[in-house]
């Protein structure tokens, strides 16, 4: 629509010409390594150097040389876009090892299958563009020597094919809008991102984790949290619960609850305990009250303390 105004203006197509979107392929490159690094000016030199060379060069044949090397408009035109299309090529390469040895490990699982709908979305559209311009290229300047039906059809279904990406970029607009805060909130957790220490000290956590859970028990504690806990391994609370999400362990809460159920199966199966009631053992195990004790017993168990008290001294 806006083809005859920014056509022969310089500054008109440096602000809504096309070839801008050869920066698509660092910019998503970027947003992924965020995930794990601070990017620095010389990370963003690197990968922006090569797309900025072919934008620059662009706008230098398009405004100053293209004049002075008439009858290779077409050969231009298949250079570019043979240039556009190994340079999406290489970022497709350098995004894809990114989210795969990088990225899948620092985002949930959902999250990480959203992410890499788009990557493949995002590229699918993106490699289409040279390969159809140099298609419909080639078809126009076969026309000007031969106008046979085939040739004439093969024009008319390369510029039909041309269409469907129209389709995909309003698939990729309803994706940008899902990735909008409110629309977001639909679909993931607030926190999809990983703790950036949380898979570096997983050993460290793990250790703490055999040192306090399983031999210190810190579990019968009631007044335990998260955050007494966090504090007590002297680790950042975020770091903690992704901690939980990376092993499968669950919620830290229900992690807590399962422990205490075992803790009381174990302790009433103990003599040094047999005057105690269930209650009494509840507490020794971390409950704070005994509705909560016995809602949770029964959500884990399936039957209530008394029952499964019953079913132990096998009546």
């Amino acid at each position: 629509m806006f083809y005859g105004y920014w056509q022969d203006h310089f500054l008109l197509f440096l602000l809504i010409g096309p070839g801008k979107p050869i920066f698509v392929g660092p910019l998503v490159l970027f947003y992924y390594r965020s995930f794990r690094e601070k990017l620095e000016l010389k990370t963003i030199f690197k990968f922006t150097l090569v797309p900025a060379v072919y934008y620059i060069t662009l706008l230098t044949v398009r405004f100053f040389l293209i004049e002075k090397i008439p009858g290779t408009n077409y050969a231009v035109t298949h250079l570019f876009s043979g240039s556009v299309f190994v340079i999406f090529l290489s970022y497709f390469f350098l995004t894809w090892q990114e989210l795969v040895k990088e990225t899948q490990k620092r985002v949930l699982p959902k999250a990480y299958k959203k992410v890499m709908i788009l990557f493949y979305s995002l590229y699918f559209f993106l490699l289409q563009i040279p390969l159809w311009d140099i298609i419909r290229n080639l078809m126009a300047q076969f026309e000007l020597s031969n106008t046979s039906v085939l040739v004439l059809m093969a024009s008319k279904i390369s510029t039909g094919i041309y269409g469907y990406l129209y389709l995909l970029a309003y698939f990729l607009l309803v994706y940008g809008l899902s990735e909008l805060t409110f629309f977001k909130r639909l679909f993931l957790p607030r926190d999809v991102a990983l703790h950036v220490n949380t898979l570096k000290n997983k050993n460290k956590l793990d250790s703490l984790m055999e040192r306090y859970f399983e031999r210190e028990k810190i579990y019968t504690k009631t007044d335990l949290s998260i955050g007494s806990c966090a504090a007590t391994f002297q680790v950042p609370i975020r770091e903690l619960i992704d901690y939980f999400k990376i092993t499968e362990k669950g919620l830290f809460k229900d992690y807590v609850n399962r422990l205490r159920v075992n803790e009381f199966k174990s302790l009433l199966k103990n003599k040094q305990f047999a005057h105690y009631d269930l209650v009494g053992l509840a507490k020794e195990c971390g409950f704070k009250s005994r509705s909560t004790f016995f809602r949770v017993f029964k959500d884990i168990e399936g039957v209530t303390p008394n029952e499964y008290k019953q079913r132990a001294n096998g009546r």
